[in-house]
């Protein structure tokens, strides 16, 4: 029995977009979506899965490999973005970006490496916040 939880839970929770629930340019909407799709196809993960907001002051959030992009090197400035993260008991944690033109699910590195990039490589009002908030225990 614990080899099929465990068979389970290395599952991507999703591992198709269309089986989401999506609106271009409401990314707490879609993940709040997602939560609650979650909670119904797979509810004994839930407790491991975060939303994660990330903003700044200025509320200039650039992410690269958005599909909002006009270039393929360019990033998008949002004024925040919302992700779904998935830090099973075994194995890496799993970024589920709506927006992105990363494969679904990404690893959490590398997602952290190509979509957020490194703090020291853009300009210091560009920097950003991460607050994650636990799955079964979201508010929007």
């Amino acid at each position: 029995m614990a080899a099929t939880h465990q068979n389970r839970e290395s599952l991507p929770l999703i591992s198709d977009a269309n089986q989401c629930v999506y609106t271009s340019c409401y990314c707490e909407e879609n993940i709040w979506k997602l939560c609650e799709h979650i909670s119904t196809t797979r509810p004994e993960e839930l407790c491991h899965c975060y939303a994660a907001f990330i903003s700044n002051d200025q509320r200039m959030v650039p992410l690269w490999m958005q599909k909002a992009r006009r270039a393929p090197d360019q990033p998008v400035i949002w004024d925040y973005h919302v992700l779904f993260i998935h830090k099973p008991t075994e194995g890496s944690p799993q970024v589920y970006d709506l927006d992105t033109v990363l494969p679904l699910p990404t690893s959490f590195s590398t997602y952290m490496s190509e979509a957020i990039q490194e703090e020291y490589s853009i300009r210091p009002e560009f920097h950003r916040y991460l607050t994650s908030g636990k799955g079964g225990h979201l508010y929007f």
